[in-house]
């Protein structure tokens, strides 16, 4: 991948983590993708790495619409940003560290 390309995408991956939303209540933390469908949830994020992130979901749709990415790139963005997620998501709920410390 081209340097010019990677600074867009990091570009891209900044600006998801900041439209990303993250609520406490209650000792939970709840957390919505940074696109308008998204609703909060106070489950832990979830990706299956053996079966690859689906281009045709709402994220995958979100990247192309707003980003113009292609598949490849969207994959490059979604791994890093899926990391990050988790960690965020670790971070600000106790309850949550402990399960991703087990599973991941």
């Amino acid at each position: 991948m081209e340097d010019n390309v990677k600074v867009y995408l990091g570009k891209v991956i900044e600006r998801l983590k900041k439209e990303t939303k993250f609520e406490l209540r209650d000792r939970n933390v709840y957390w919505a993708y940074p696109y308008p469908k998204s609703k909060l949830s106070a489950t832990a994020p979830y990706y299956d790495k053996n079966i690859g992130l689906n281009y045709a979901g709402d994220f995958a749709n979100y990247c192309r619409d707003v980003y113009g990415l292609t598949n490849r790139e969207i994959h490059y963005v979604w791994e890093i940003y899926y990391e990050w997620l988790v960690n965020e998501v670790a971070e600000k709920s106790p309850i949550l560290s402990s399960y991703f410390s087990r599973n991941f």
